[in-house]
């Protein structure tokens, strides 16, 4: 995880976006490993946050979609079903005490009222808008990247230098 402020990332590229596989460090605090398709982050990754919360699973375009877990920092958890960054499909509610409660959920909430100390993912559909290209943020020392040279156009190298 990055300190307060600073942005990272070590992984591939492609025409300066994040690529293929790699790890991304917001200037929030939160961090992102996994897959990568033209700066958007998809299929299994894990994002971490910096209260310790934790969503380990399928993401699709930058949010939670398909199979997914989010556990947060006092170990309540939903594992099950994700759409466009909310809980939504079957799941099963673990509260703190790890009672275990399978529920329908709908954009967030349990569909089918079975009550209990359920939690919304975060608020936010999507993890991140989008995800910076390297555009713009190598001049000005915003953003630290590490690139595995071998999955590197060599023209993008020279201009990096």
């Amino acid at each position: 995880m990055s300190s307060a402020g600073t942005i990272t990332y070590e992984g591939q590229l492609l025409n300066d976006k994040f690529h293929g596989i790699g790890s991304f460090n917001f200037a929030d605090g939160r961090c992102y490993v996994g897959p990568w398709r033209v700066g958007k982050m998809i299929h299994d990754g894990e994002m971490t946050w910096k209260d310790g919360s934790k969503y380990k699973g399928q993401f699709h375009r930058n949010m939670r979609h398909g199979d997914g877990t989010m556990t947060w920092p006092d170990q309540s958890q939903y594992r099950g079903q994700w759409s466009e960054g909310s809980q939504d499909g079957i799941g099963t509610w673990v509260d703190a005490a790890g009672k275990e409660t399978k529920s329908t959920w709908k954009k967030g909430e349990p569909s089918d009222a079975k009550g209990g100390d359920k939690k919304k993912a975060d608020g936010e559909q999507k993890v991140v808008d989008d995800a910076p290209s390297l555009n713009g943020l190598t001049s000005n020392g915003e953003v630290s990247v590490r690139l595995l040279r071998e999955h590197v156009d060599p023209e993008l190298l020279q201009r990096l230098s």
